[in-house]
């Protein structure tokens, strides 16, 4: 167990612990009475302990027998955000309060469009691309309402007078409803709550408030000199009697340079003049006199700016979580970076560009902070964030990227004991400190005591080379879990090929080229794979390249196959002459091949291709048991098969040409084997959000077995 750790409070070094779960440090009884509001949600007697080895660094062990499908932990973000590269895979905005898609407006397409020169026909205006041109945005945004309508009403007369009235009669009613838009700096929201939320109001949204306050400070500085230089070159006349006399170059009812508040900066984390910002969505602010000023000045700021703060969110939020909380800023530069894993050019040059682009952005704002972001720690923040942040998708095309610090513990294993969900807060719970989400963890399998507790970073269905690969690059360490050391993986036989001689096709698997670590002729690396034969009087091995050139051309054949029994049948006979029919390659397409049987009238009547189809459903169950026992991460791979595997029942016991349910009722035991299977589906779901589309398949489960019922409740009837 480690010895030491930093207080929650403050960076100190101390031995003292919570007495209750053994997880958290303080330096002192004052700190931890100081953190305990925060800590007592997260606060139970834990089935767990915390240690740490040379091996593995710090990692969570089981302290008793624990039962599947338990509690282990609930852990709230320290950053939570959109995935980096998430705006590259949709064309809506997405709300950086609960991050879901915000659609964009035909409205606000026209808009775009019209920015980029392009003439909008509003019947296709949802079609359009935008066009990015930021001299425009900050024109418009400069000007009033009417003088860009006159404009754009002047354009429009040139080219057509009746697309002219058509699109001013489409902006006048569009101008009617509020854009969905956070008032205090313009970035896209959902709603009111999503304003107020706790990540954007105190990180990107406080950014733009302190960057437009120092804008506006800077102006007026500017305009009250001008003015100074302008009043000081113009004689001074004598006062009358009785009248009261001005400052020099003071105008009645302007400010003085010494009455003006200096900008607010991050350093100051409690500042009181944030309060002052109005920070609701819609007609209504919580401070309607700053509210029109306020919106003035942070739409100034450029759109490209704007962009570029949101590609790149996680980043700013982590960076600015040192201004906002110095406690969970601690616990966060705490956790593991493997810096000197991270010391390659592409690594190097990553941090680079972020850092480029992080300064720049800063510096055109016009920010205080511009000059406090140093490349060192940047680059061991993203360590930290690529090693220690799980990626969770909460829609069809948004996945969330969170830090959480004490799931942060768990250790990597290719065969998880423990699986994880996102569970949005409560509205009881949400207040001015939410995380609007918060991580459960629960056990997968049971567990003894002493066992590890640990969770996947991969995907379950890759062979162990892809598996290995992937954590190098992206997390920075090699694997060494018990199926990544089987060359069998557990007898699922993902890596196994065929030897390559002729007169031989005995299996080949995937071994260490240099399994001591040192001392082999010519191994650069102890955990380099190559392919040995399994027969005894062969031993011919392969190298890993040669392996993967021939993944790659299946891997492309896979993509290209059109979606038809005949298609993936011939697929499956093209790998099968080089690879093991258990290959990794070949189970996918098989999970592809059992959605095709029993769905068109000429394999739904053919027992033949039925029976077929639920001997590569069991086929499949058996290997989903060997990698994932308590499918963790393969649940929505299981669901497919479970819901196949009823169908196939179903339809072998006639349901398909059942018009009057007779041969179902008469056949109960067909019935309820097909419940069963239903049942297994829908309990993969248990933990899902209901935003995926992977859903769908739950609701017609569900349906299913309605149906299903009713069919048996009426014969009993």
């Amino acid at each position: 167990m480690a010895n030491k750790g930093k207080c929650q409070v403050c960076p100190k070094f101390s031995e003292s612990r919570c007495s209750w779960c053994k997880l958290v440090f303080y330096c002192s009884k004052e700190h931890q009475k100081q953190d305990w509001p925060h800590h007592k949600e997260t606060c139970t007697k834990k089935k767990y302990r915390l240690e740490e080895n040379e091996e593995l660094g710090r990692h969570l062990v089981a302290t008793e027998d624990i039962k599947p499908d338990l509690i282990l932990l609930k852990d709230k973000p320290l950053v939570l955000s959109y995935k980096v590269d998430t705006l590259e895979y949709t064309r809506n905005r997405i709300c950086v309060g609960c991050y879901k898609e915000i659609p964009i407006e035909p409205r606000e397409l026209r808009k775009k469009a019209k920015s980029g020169g392009h003439k909008v026909d509003k019947k296709q205006g949802s079609g359009l691309q935008s066009g990015n041109n930021e001299d425009n945005d900050e024109e418009k945004d400069d000007n009033d309402e009417e003088s860009s309508s006159s404009e754009d009403d002047a354009d429009d007369d040139e080219d057509d007078d009746d697309d002219e009235s058509d699109d001013s009669d489409d902006e006048d009613n569009d101008d009617d409803e509020p854009e969905k838009v956070c008032l205090s700096c313009h970035l896209p929201v959902c709603s009111a709550p999503c304003s107020s939320q706790y990540f954007h109001k105190n990180f990107e949204c406080k950014l733009l408030r302190e960057a437009a306050a120092s804008r506006h400070h800077q102006q007026q500085l500017q305009q009250n000199s001008a003015s100074s230089s302008a009043s000081t070159s113009t004689p001074l006349a004598l006062p009358e009697p009785g009248v009261k006399t001005q400052n020099p170059g003071k105008k009645a009812g302007a400010t003085s340079v010494s009455s003006l508040s200096s900008p607010v900066s991050l350093l100051e984390s409690n500042s009181s003049s944030s309060n002052q910002e109005p920070m609701s969505l819609g007609t209504t602010c919580i401070n309607t006199s700053c509210s029109r000023s306020s919106t003035n000045r942070t739409t100034s700021i450029s759109n490209g700016i704007r962009e570029a703060l949101l590609r790149n969110l996680l980043y700013f939020r982590c960076l600015l979580l040192k201004h906002v909380n110095e406690g969970h800023w601690n616990e966060l530069i705490s956790l593991q970076s493997n810096e000197e894993s991270r010391n390659d050019v592409t690594s190097l040059e990553k941090t680079t560009r972020i850092h480029t682009l992080i300064k720049k952005t800063l510096a055109e704002i016009n920010h205080p902070t511009v000059n406090q972001v140093f490349k060192p720690d940047l680059h061991k923040l993203i360590g930290i964030i690529e090693i220690n942040a799980v990626n969770i998708s909460v829609s069809q095309n948004v996945e969330v990227s969170g830090i959480f610090p004490n799931f942060s513990m768990m250790e990597h294993s290719c065969i998880p004991s423990v699986k994880y969900y996102l569970v949005p807060c409560s509205s009881e719970k949400k207040n001015k400190t939410s995380t609007f989400f918060e991580l459960y963890c629960r056990s997968a399998v049971k567990l003894k005591s002493g066992d590890h507790l640990s969770v996947a970073y991969t995907n379950a269905m890759w062979n162990t080379e892809k598996r290995r690969e992937f954590l190098k690059k992206e997390k920075h360490f090699w694997c060494d879990c018990v199926r990544c050391k089987d060359p069998w993986e557990l007898g699922s036989n993902f890596s196994t090929i065929l030897c390559p001689l002729q007169e031989c096709k005995a299996a080949s698997v995937p071994v260490l080229k240099n399994p001591t670590g040192g001392g082999a002729a010519g191994a650069t690396n102890s955990h380099e794979i190559q392919w040995k034969c399994t027969a005894a009087k062969c031993e011919k091995t392969c190298a890993a390249w040669q392996v993967k050139k021939v993944d790659t051309k299946f891997c492309e054949m896979v993509g290209k196959t059109k979606p038809s029994i005949e298609s993936y049948k011939e697929c499956l006979a093209k790998m099968e002459e080089l690879v093991h029919p258990d290959y990794y390659l070949c189970c996918i397409v098989t999970h592809s091949l059992i959605q095709m049987y029993g769905h068109d009238t000429a394999s739904v009547h053919d027992k033949a291709l039925l029976e077929e189809k639920i001997a590569l459903c069991n086929k499949l169950l058996a290997m989903i048991k060997k990698l994932d026992p308590g499918l963790a991460v393969l649940n929505i791979y299981a669901s497919v098969v479970f819901y196949e595997m009823h169908s196939a029942i179903l339809a072998l016991g006639g349901a398909e040409v059942d018009e009057d349910y007779h041969i179902l009722r008469n056949n109960p035991e067909t019935v309820n084997l097909a419940k069963v299977y239903l049942q297994k589906c829908i309990e993969c779901f248990k933990y899902e959000f209901l935003e995926l589309p992977e859903n769908k398949l739950k609701v017609l489960a569900a349906k299913k077995m309605e149906y299903l019922n009713l069919v048996m409740n009426s014969k009993r009837q």
